[in-house]
């Protein structure tokens, strides 16, 4: 219930998932992380996508926090990262329709 809650998804709770958008089922995924208390490694694939701004700042907070606690985090993403402070390492890709020099 908590994990839903910190999503804002409790309200939801008993609904039918297929009468979810796209956002909504991806706070439901993304609140599954919540219920491992342990510090352990996550990796995720574009989790900003399909969220609102609300959400984004909710994800940005969860990520922060479980960093804080001993956790890492994996992850690929098109959204600027507001969490920098706790970002031990990071690559930034180029983009494939651009032409890559070499060095």
């Amino acid at each position: 219930e908590q994990a839903l809650k910190r999503f804002g998804m409790y309200a939801r709770r008993r609904a039918m998932v297929r009468t979810f958008s796209q956002g909504q089922r991806r706070r439901v995924a993304l609140a599954r992380l919540l219920l491992n208390p342990l510090p352990g490694p996550w990796v995720l694939d574009e989790p900003f996508d399909a969220l609102d701004k609300a959400g984004i700042e909710v994800l940005n907070e969860v990520i922060e926090n479980h960093v804080r606690q001993g956790g890492s985090v994996v992850m690929t993403s098109h959204v600027d990262l507001s969490f920098k402070s706790c970002v031990h390492r990071a690559f930034l890709l180029p983009d494939p329709t651009q032409t890559v020099k070499q060095l």
